[in-house]
């Protein structure tokens, strides 16, 4: 198996090193590496820094497919069920439910903590748990 050479490593390696620009850029990458994803029901499941790479000049590429899974079937969507992905970047339907969620708002949420890692320089809590009182929030 071959694959292209990031230099960076994830972009788990260069969060607070991001300028505005930078932030916009990967972001708008992610975004429509993501709505590209859905168009053809798929949903990655574990979004996180660790599985993004910057390939320098603002390119995002999306990478670690193992959780992924198919939410289009005979081109009606299905609900997906299981606790699977990254708990930090997990959507409260996944972490605290054993029932069955719509995939793409889980992507969409994973999304918005990556973004406001990348913003921020932090994760927007503790534990991802009903004990930690900002995620409760």
């Amino acid at each position: 198996m071959f694959m292209e050479y990031c230099s960076p490593g994830s972009l788990f390696n260069v969060i607070g090193k991001l300028s505005q620009e930078d932030i916009g850029r990967y972001f708008d990458h992610l975004r429509s590496a993501v709505d590209y994803l859905h168009s053809r029901g798929v949903a990655h499941r574990d979004l996180k820094p660790e599985n993004l790479l910057p390939m320098g000049e603002g390119v995002l590429k999306v990478a670690d497919f193992d959780l992924a899974a198919v939410f289009i079937v005979d081109g009606k969507e299905v609900q997906l069920k299981g606790r699977v992905g990254t708990k930090t970047y997990m959507a409260p339907e996944v972490l605290l439910k054993a029932s069955k969620y719509s995939a793409p708002p889980t992507d969409l949420w994973s999304c918005g903590v990556i973004l406001f890692n990348m913003v921020t320089v932090n994760k927007p809590w503790n534990s991802a748990n009903l004990d930690d009182s900002d995620y409760r929030r």
